[in-house]
């Protein structure tokens, strides 16, 4: 990308030839390929930034905003929501402008992006249409004409005056042609640049937007349109909306770049009509009805698929969302055994019932350009009028462009108006949803000098909801002076909305909100995106290393470091993937560090962290000398920690019950401090990382980052060199049914062949009206033969030959003789040859010329019909494959292939597979036998035309190949960049972690840079097509003017050409061999282009294949019904010598490994960060790939597990994870997806949890109640307890339990009502517990002590607190005296 692009620097001559991208082919030829760093930058009128803002500004305008540009004085609070204008680097700068949008409804209704859009583009694109008009309306109407004129020179009639102009009207037809090729294409480019300014611009206006959207914003629900519809429900927003929006609504190139025909056609259609009247009078009238009959079709059909166009989107946008959801929470699926029930949900939101109605619509179509001149020719022959070869082609030449642009071009663009329309519609609809305002009463400053230094935060009468109807209530409180304040409270008491509060993301309904000082925020649910480490401490910001070192060594991350392979620089996947959950927490907190904010918000980092980390973070966030010039709001359920507060703010159900210092709380006997003090776990009690052994999402990932750091996996598997033969048999073969292809391919054969006959058949029609052409005939009984003499003269020779005399008229030109009777000849010149065939009656013309245009009709129809349906059971076939590996792929897969690059193949990619494929395999099968046609007949017409076909097609041949090989890497690179930009898009979780730190900038720089490298590849790839399309219009020319020049030459020579050839020329092969040659170049360019466009859309092709071929996947679920009863109902669990690795390269994560768990056992797993407890786990549950476990064995029940069946084995046990996955849906899906479970069972379960979870979301014993994706809509307690509700629902089938830290984000009075029912219920069980608190296990029948991968101590906690030695009484011994005692207590009590 170092290299200019030589666009910006070519000359006139160079851009009307496209020269300038010659070297890329040349680049692309030699090396055999292309790679990224082999493209050029995206030309300056071209950059993301450059457009976006140019939009923006006027969009603004649309809305009505007030723009007011100053210096913020420094006692002026500093608006952090404001799209200012650049300062640096064309970038906004947040701090000098204000932008005050009107608060007036109507203003915004009014705004229009249409109008937006035309003020910011319409100059240049209403100047592309100039040349296209000039080619359209000018050229296209004269080459008809010359046509007209070149045949009739060949008549008799103009016989001795024509031939002199014989060679104007061949120069005249060759230039008019060469007109066309230099105008169109240029132009064409021109038109699509600025269409594609148009794209680039709308998609980077809606990631721009998305930055600024309120939390709480979604799209309104749309009236269903039938009664017994059920009613559509309002529209969530996600980086999955996004990513759907801009795939399918900002991709308006392709429809901007139609719409000069809407004007072009008629304005055509007057001039070509007028021309035909002239030469045909009123029989030319059929076929200008049957046109405008035509026209009411395609507005019909345009609006029908715009219809099912609108249901696809919308299906499209769904699944999109689930398998983004499917992403996020594989692990979860997988250790559930729900990869049918979530398999089958992506095939049913596919809307994969095709529709026949394109098939019928490419059968009229292809039929009108036969149908059409069929209505005129009957006509003529029926008013009287001869039908000379003349009048035949120049017919066919205007009906052909008049179909072409009326038919196809007009009703098209009519249709992607609509669409352009629609799109602009739903993203100006997006475009106005709330943004994130800060409301009147919420003020944020900075600090400066002429104000107290110090931070503060003052709440008076503060009110604020959400949309479920949660939120703060009334509360007062100020806090002021750098201290540690810590919010305490009880699931769902507000505590995350207190902090979304002080963040301006909860808007306030009433009361006042002032922040003084700059905010950094770390979020409950870590944001991390797909980058660097270090990217996201830094965030995308210029690294300052003395900050960066004091962040990471606050954070704890300096050994982190040392243990990943690339340190700081290794790449993690979305959402953190490749890292622990301590690690991506610890990384949040590095970032809200760096940020250097003067107020820290953290929402309850602690609950992911063991003891000593969190006892240490927690001494750095007091401690530290920089951090005490700060006011830090730390939200935490660990009420142990209260100690160590300045100041404490308890809440309950949104209100503020109490606050003050510890003390003034102690003194008052709040009772937060009561449990504190009766339970509360102490600083130093806690073992182990709780993230780290998250298994449900990262426990597989955090250990493979080590080894192997990630790349682009598109970048790894992208194919490189011709797209394989196995690739085309794939694909044909995906319908289960390969004989199929070549039944369909004879459709093709058949339908052509008659398309053939048809057209010879019209030549044959007009030879038996042409004079010149008839050589014998019956006149009075006698046979009659005419014979030319050489100075052109006729002899006629009568013979005694007798006939029969019917009086039946044979041809114009013998009408006027009554005594001609059946049996005349003609003859018919074929390559060398001179053959005899009879003349019939007009009557037999018309008739078998009818029954020939209906097979072309019946023919086309079940050709479309069988080949559509036969390419939807193929992309169904293909689809349903992928959403089978999607689920079924290895969970190491997922760690190393971003979100966005897996959301890519099922959104773009199969978009690609399922519409453009088939249309272009449909094209290049018409278009080619199309071309085969025309070249038999051209050869027939004139054999002295072979050596140009030939040279022609070497020259053809040679070009392509240049093209292809460009074209293809081209395509496959912008399919990369296209994942890339997707995964680039995946913010709208991080949404307030950037905006806390005024960050939007920065990602919207990020975003543009990426965006740039795609507008580069579809800017090349566009120029290289057009270029193409070109040198192929070029070089059909010269096979043009060969034709046209080859007969005035062969009639010159006539004597030689009659002596050595035997070959006389007459209208009907002049004028069927140019029309065919000036129809060439339109069919073989179209041709080319598609046969090109095959191999480009096959890339998509390829890459879904390599994504179901290449992806890793895991054995595949029978089902329960194939899984037998393998283990009893109390399971012995036995680890025998095992030792586990995550990659071959890698070391031992677990090495020889031994214990047994008899039945119904409760063992407590225990140990520091990377012990290998969460190794454990993975290794129960097999989530491991099965080529990296060295020899050993797990038997369960006696049973080695890795003989079992996989899902049996997962059935078999059951996870509960510390950070739950929720699906958006229902209650009742979220709970039991497979509809195991009737209400009254899962009910009972919910009260069981809490007195009812289901009163503490807002509604009363309703499974019913409506989820957001990822729980958004519940807070983080509610989502522990719906996970924990939907394992105990499994226990009547699941005899092994495993619990990750199951309550850590609880309030203790419901954690300790949760752990009474686990213990009740989980009596007869045999469990696993991965402890991060010492009181969690201390009641567990044995204690697994692990260190380095290895079993340190395996016993009873009472037999190991009687062994000085042992580790476990260590980390007891850690605790202060008072919990430790409780600790000993309770183990010594359980032993009695």
């Amino acid at each position: 990308m170092a290299r200019p692009n030589p666009f910006d620097q070519a000359g006139p001559i160079s851009l009307l030839i496209f020269a300038w991208i010659w070297s890329l082919f040349q680049k692309a030829k030699k090396a055999g390929g292309l790679n990224r760093d082999d493209i050029y930058p995206a030309p300056d009128k071209d950059k993301s930034q450059k457009n976006a803002d140019k939009l923006e500004e006027y969009w603004e305008k649309e809305e009505g905003s007030t723009v007011v540009v100053f210096t913020i004085p420094e006692t002026e609070p500093l608006a952090q929501n404001s799209a200012e204008k650049s300062t640096k680097n064309g970038h906004r700068d947040e701090s000098r402008v204000q932008i005050q949008r009107p608060s007036s409804r109507q203003s915004r209704e009014n705004a229009s992006l249409l109008r937006a859009i035309f003020k910011a583009y319409g100059t240049s694109y209403f100047l592309t249409w100039i040349p296209i008009f000039v080619t359209d309306c000018l050229f296209k109407v004269i080459q008809p004409l010359t046509l007209l004129w070149f045949v009739k020179s060949f008549s008799p009639q103009e016989e001795n005056n024509g031939r002199s102009w014989q060679y104007i009207y061949a120069a005249f037809i060759t230039i008019t042609t060469l007109s066309i090729t230099m105008t169109s294409n240029p132009s064409q480019f021109c038109l699509q640049r600025v269409s594609n300014w148009v794209r680039i611009a709308l998609t980077c206006l809606i990631q721009r937007k998305m930055l600024k959207l309120s939390q709480s914003c979604q799209i309104p629900a749309k009236p269903s349109k039938g009664n017994n519809e059920k009613p559509n429900e309002p529209i969530k927003i996600d980086d999955a909306f996004v990513t759907n929006l801009i795939s399918k609504n900002a991709n308006v190139e392709d429809k901007l770049a139609q719409f000069p025909y809407i004007f072009i056609a008629p304005i055509q259609f007057v001039l070509l009509f007028y021309f035909l009247w002239q030469e045909f009078g009123w029989p030319c009238i059929p076929g200008i009805i049957s046109i405008f009959l035509y026209m009411p079709f395609q507005y019909w059909y345009a609006a029908k698929s715009g219809e099912y166009r609108g249901k696809i989107n919308e299906a499209s946008g769904a699944r999109t969302s689930l398998i983004n959801e499917i992403i996020a929470g594989i692990l979860t699926i997988k250790t559930y055994t729900w990869e049918n029930v979530f398999r089958e949900q992506v095939n049913k939101k596919r809307k994969s019932k095709g529709s026949n109605l394109h098939a019928f619509q490419m059968a009229v179509f292809l039929t009108s350009s036969r149908l059409i001149p069929f209505l005129t020719f009957i006509s003529l022959a029926l008013w009287g009028g001869p039908l000379t070869p003349e009048k035949v082609f120049f017919a066919t030449a205007v009906y052909n462009t008049a179909t072409h642009y009326m038919v196809y071009l007009l009703p098209g663009a009519c249709k992607n108006v609509g669409e352009f329309l629609a799109c602009i519609k739903n993203i100006q609809e997006f475009l106005l949803l709330q943004e994130k305002h800060d409301s009147e009463g919420y003020k944020r400053s900075d600090l400066s000098e002429k104000v107290p230094k110090f931070p503060s935060i003052n709440l008076e009468d503060a009110v604020a909801e959400w949309e479920s109807g949660k939120g703060i209530k009334s509360i007062s409180l100020t806090i002021s002076d750098p201290k540690l304040v810590m919010v305490v409270g009880e699931t769902a008491s507000g505590k995350s909305s207190f902090l979304q509060l002080l963040l301006g993301e909860l808007s306030l309904i009433s009361g006042r909100c002032k922040i003084h000082g700059k905010l950094s925020y770390s979020a409950q649910k870590p944001w991390i995106f797909h980058d660097t480490v270090k990217n996201n401490i830094l965030l995308h910001e210029d690294q300052d290393r003395t900050t960066y070192n004091w962040a990471v060594s606050l954070a704890m991350l300096n050994q982190d470091f040392q243990a990943l392979e690339h340190g700081d620089e290794t790449i993690v996947g979305d959402g953190g993937s490749g890292l622990s959950g301590g690690q991506r927490t610890r990384v949040d907190y590095a970032r809200t560090l760096y940020q250097q904010g003067d107020i820290l918000l953290l929402d309850d980092p602690l609950s992911a962290l063991d003891g000593n980390v969190a006892r240490d973070l927690l001494r750095g966030l007091k401690e530290d000398k920089e951090l005490a010039k700060t006011l830090r709001i730390l939200v935490t359920n660990k009420l142990q920690y209260l100690k160590e507060a300045d100041y404490i703010v308890v809440m309950h159900e949104g209100k503020i019950t109490s606050y003050g210092t510890y003390q003034e709380l102690e003194g008052k006997g709040d009772e937060i401090l009561v449990k504190a003090n009766a339970g509360g776990e102490d600083v130093d009690s806690l073992t182990s990382e709780a993230q780290e052994s998250n298994t449900t999402e990262n426990t597989v990932t955090s250990k493979i980052v080590k080894s192997e750091n990630f790349e682009n996996s598109d970048q790894k598997s992208r194919a490189s060199g011709n797209i394989g033969l196995k690739t085309y048999l794939k694909y044909f073969t995906a319908a289960n049914r390969s004989f199929q292809f070549s039944w369909h391919v004879l459709m093709f054969i058949i339908s052509q062949v008659f398309i053939t006959v048809i057209e010879y058949w019209v030549v044959l029609w007009t030879m038996s009206q042409s004079e010149s052409s008839v050589r014998s005939f019956t006149r009075n009984g006698n046979h009659t033969e005419i014979a030319s003499n050489d100075n052109g003269s006729e002899n006629v020779t009568d013979f005694s030959k007798q006939g029969d005399d019917d009086g039946t008229t044979i041809s114009p030109f013998l009408q006027d003789d009554p005594q001609i009777i059946h049996g005349a000849t003609m003859t018919v010149p074929i390559l060398w040859l001179e053959l005899q065939l009879p003349i019939y009656s007009q009557d037999t013309y018309m008739t078998i010329y009818s029954i020939l245009t209906g097979a072309v009709f019946v023919t086309n129809l079940f050709k479309a019909l069988g080949f559509f349906n036969y390419c939807i059971k193929i992309c169904n076939n293909m689809h349903r494959k992928m959403a089978n590996v999607l689920v079924r792929a290895r969970p190491s897969f997922f760690s190393k292939t971003p979100g966005g690059e897996i959301l890519n193949y099922f959104s773009k990619d199969m978009d690609i597979v399922d519409e453009a494929i088939p249309m272009s395999f449909f094209n290049m099968l018409t278009i080619f036998l199309q071309i085969g046609t025309v070249i038999i007949l051209l050869v027939l017409a004139n054999v002295w035309t072979i050596p140009a076909i030939l040279i022609f097609i070497v020259m053809l041949s040679s070009i392509r190949k240049y093209y292809v090989t460009t074209s293809r890497d081209l395509k496959r690179i912008d399919g990369e960049v296209r994942g890339e930009v997707c995964s680039k898009l995946a913010c709208y979780d991080g949404l307030p972690t950037i905006r806390a730190v005024g960050a939007e900038n920065r990602m919207s720089k990020r975003f543009d840079e990426t965006q740039d490298v795609h507008t580069s590849s579809i800017f090349l790839f566009t120029a290289a097509k057009t270029c193409f399309s070109l040198w192929v219009e070029l070089v059909s020319i010269f096979l043009l003017g060969a034709v046209a020049f080859g007969f005035p030459v062969a009639q010159n020579c006539e004597e030689i050409v009659k002596i050595y050839l035997g070959i006389e020329f007459g209208g009907g092969n002049v004028g069927l061999a140019v029309c065919s040659a000036m129809s060439f170049t339109i069919w073989l360019n179209y041709g080319m282009m598609v046969s090109a466009d095959v191999e480009n859309s096959m890339v998509a092709t390829e890459r879904v294949v390599n994504f179901a071929k290449n992806t890793p996947t895991e054995e595949e679920d029978k089902g329960p019904s194939d899984s037998p009863t393998w283990i009893g109902s109390w399971c012995p669990i036995s680890f025998r010598n095992f030792s586990l690795r995550y990659t071959q390269e890698s070391s031992d994560v677990l090495q020889f490994i031994n214990f047994e768990v008899t039945s119904g056992l409760k063992v407590g797993v225990v140990g520091r960060t990377a012990a290998g407890k969460s190794s454990i786990f993975a290794a129960l549950f097999r989530l491991t790939d099965p080529n990296t476990t060295t020899p050993g064995g797990i038997l369960v029940d006696g049973k080695d597990i890795l003989e079992q069946p996989l899902h049996t084995v997962r059935r078999s046990i059951t996870m509960v994870p510390q950070h739950p996955v929720i699906f958006q849906g229902t209650l009742r899906f979220n709970l039991d997806p497979n509809n195991e479970y009737d209400d009254i069972q899962m009910n009972t379960f919910l009260r069981d949890v809490r007195k009812s979870i289901i009163y503490a979301i807002g509604l009363k014993q309703s499974l019913d109640f409506k989820i957001d994706g990822g729980g958004s809509n519940l807070a983080a307690g509610e989502r522990q307890q719906l996970s924990l509700v939907r394992a105990l629902l499994r226990l009547l089938k699941t005899p092994i339990f495993a619990l990750d830290e199951a309550t850590a984000n609880i309030d203790s009075s419901t954690e300790e009502n949760i752990q009474k029912i686990l213990k009740e219920r989980l009596q007869r069980r045999t469990v696993l517990t991965i402890a991060h608190r010492l009181e969690t296990v201390v009641d567990s029948d044995k204690i697994l002590v692990l260190r380095e991968g290895k079993v340190v101590e395996y016993d009873t906690p009472q037999n190991l607190i009687k062994n000085p030695n042992s580790e476990f009484l260590a980390m007891i011994e850690k605790n202060k005296t008072q919990k430790r005692d409780e600790l000993l207590d309770r183990i010594r009590a359980s032993e009695n």
